[in-house]
């Protein structure tokens, strides 16, 4: 198929022809100085992205395999973790914790609309088990997104000594995420949206 489609939608975006024409290059053997290095690079740039001097992992996948190795890798069996939700995608996140055995407190606010933090404070305080805080930054059934509410509840997650895990899967390469700045310990994203990237690079 030869007609040009022009992609309308939140993800997967239109990919600029650079990084086309970049993937018509012969693979290279992941054990070659030259994968490793442009590994190493890319790990660099990403942190440059992120604001971040913690580490970078990337993995094959979509955004969604993100949040399946977060839950997996940060949450135990049984761990309580608060769930802050405003739509689809931070209900879809809350269902994954769910199906990995974690138990979910859920703080649902209106779709797209604005998160209590002093609710989140309260819960956080009478929840004392609570392991993980877990939420979206841009919520993309709203477009709505949480840029102060996400660096407060960093700061109470941080205060707290709770571990803080953020979807950050449509706004990454669109807006500043300063995952350090925010307190953030695990942030997801994914390369076929705001970075305009292939789907599962």
């Amino acid at each position: 198929m030869d007609e040009k489609i022009l992609l309308m939608t939140p993800g997967p975006t239109e990919v600029d022809p650079r990084v086309v024409k970049a993937m018509l290059r012969p693979a290279i053997y992941h054990y070659d100085q030259e994968f490793i290095s442009l590994y190493d690079e890319t790990e660099e740039l990403l942190r440059k992205v992120l604001q971040t001097e913690g580490d970078v992992i990337m993995l094959p996948g979509s955004g969604r395999t993100g949040i399946e190795c977060a839950s997996l890798s940060f949450v135990e069996r049984n761990e309580k973790v608060l769930a802050i939700t405003t739509g689809t995608f931070g209900n879809w996140f809350i269902e994954i914790l769910k199906v990995h055995g974690a138990d979910v407190l859920t703080l649902s606010f209106p779709k797209g609309g604005k998160i209590d933090l002093e609710a989140v404070k309260k819960t956080l305080d009478e929840n004392n088990d609570v392991s993980t805080i877990a939420m979206v930054h841009n919520e993309t059934s709203t477009a709505a997104i949480y840029n102060k509410e996400v660096e407060e509840v960093g700061n109470l997650a941080h205060s707290h000594d709770k571990i803080f895990l953020v979807d950050t899967i449509s706004s990454m390469g669109g807006t500043s995420v300063p995952v350090d700045g925010w307190n953030i310990d695990v942030c997801i994203s994914g390369a076929q949206k705001a970075l305009g990237g292939l789907v599962g690079v």
